[in-house]
Formats: C-alpha cells, structure tokens, sequence
C-alpha cells in the first residue's frame, strides 16, 4: 500500500495518515509517523532490487 501511495505522489505525512486511518499498525503496534513509512518505503525498495 505505501509504494502504491509513494507512486501516487503523495507525502510521508500523507501516507502516515492513510495507513493509520485504515488501521494499519507498525510491527510494535504504534501508528505510523512520517519517519516510519520512510524506512518502511525504504525496505520495500530494498527488497524490490534484491528479488529483481
């Protein structure tokens, strides 16, 4: 959802309320803040290079 988001053009504190809004949570259970979905778009970049 959040590289669809990122695709989208939206910002990390956009994207921090959507997932939060959906009821999406961290790994550790807390809402989700700008700074967390850039290390969450981060590993998914990541990853994505790494299975390509």
């Amino acid at each position: 959802m959040v590289s669809l988001l990122h695709a989208q053009g939206h910002t990390l504190q956009q994207m921090a309320d959507e997932l939060n809004e959906a009821g999406y949570r961290t790994r550790r259970g807390k809402a989700f803040f700008p700074m967390s979905v850039q290390r969450l778009l981060k590993r998914a970049t990541k990853a994505a290079t790494v299975t390509l």
